[in-house]
This record gives C-alpha cells, sequence and structure tokens, in this order.
C-alpha cells in the first residue's frame, strides 16, 4: 500500500483505490475486529488545539475548561439541548472546526465562553499561517464547502 501527504503535509491517505481509511468506523470495525487493534486518542483534536495554542501564546481557556471537564460538560449539553452524547460530542468538534452555531440567550456560560474562545483562536491561527489558511479555503471550495471564512485576507 502507498500513502501520501496533500500538499506534503498533515495527514497521511492510502494511494490506491480501495484501503480501510475511507470506510466508515463501524463497518471497518466489523471487517477488522479480529485482525486488528484501534489505537484512538482521547477528546485528542481538544488536546492537541490546547497544545498548539499554549506553544503559540493563544488564550484558551475555554477550550481548557471544556478539557478539564470534558464528561460533565458533554452531559451538560446532553441535557441542555435534548441530545444523545454522540451528538454533543460532535456538536463541539464542530465548533472547533468552524461551526457557526446560534445560542440562545439562555444556553450555558461554559458553552458561550467555549464558543466565542474557538472563534478567536481561530482568528489568531489565521493569523500566524495565512498561507495554510488559504490553502484550507481553496480546498474547501473545491469540494463545495465554505466553513472557513475567518478573517479573509
Amino acid at each position: 500500500m502507498r500513502y501520501y501527504q496533500r500538499h506534503g503535509f498533515g495527514r497521511y491517505w492510502t494511494g490506491e483505490k480501495i484501503g480501510l481509511q475511507n470506510i466508515s468506523r463501524r463497518i471497518r470495525h466489523t471487517l477488522c475486529a479480529d485482525h486488528m487493534i484501534d489505537i484512538d486518542m482521547k477528546n485528542a483534536h481538544p488536546t492537541l488545539l490546547s497544545w498548539y495554542c499554549h506553544e503559540n501564546g493563544i488564550e484558551c481557556m475555554g477550550l481548557d475548561a471544556y478539557i478539564s471537564d470534558r464528561e460533565g460538560l458533554i452531559a451538560d449539553l446532553m441535557a441542555y439541548e435534548g441530545i444523545s452524547r454522540d451528538d454533543a460530542k460532535t456538536y463541539l468538534l464542530a465548533i472547533i472546526n468552524g461551526k457557526i452555531a446560534k445560542l440562545e440567550h439562555d444556553a450555558p456560560t461554559w458553552l458561550r465562553d467555549y464558543y466565542e474562545g474557538m472563534r478567536q483562536i481561530m482568528d489568531e491561527v489565521i493569523k500566524l499561517n495565512p498561507d495554510l489558511h488559504k490553502l484550507a479555503r481553496e480546498s474547501k471550495e473545491k469540494r463545495g464547502r465554505t466553513t472557513i471564512s475567518r478573517a479573509q485576507p
């Protein structure tokens, strides 16, 4: 199997037409249950983003508060929105990836802090990496997505 990176950095992709990478987790786990071990980092995206922020002097108090009390805040979001655990996790990760959310006036304070903090983090990351932002924006536009739209140069 050959692997490559788009633009020479980031995630490695299979260079072949078939591979397990693009199969849904549920099907992949069913097919490979007796043959492979899936190693997963718990809370990877928020943890890695927090590390990046601290390394680059970017304030991330809302993100760090979420990491510190992840289970409690997920439970709070589940109760507030009436959603499943998986949906709550997906919602919070979507905010990290640029989801624009409409928060109601009664939204939990921690959720407002998390959301506003993520918007600020996004702006700071874009300032530090304008070339990567341009590349990501162009890639999203080619695929018909426009989520990455903060601080357009």
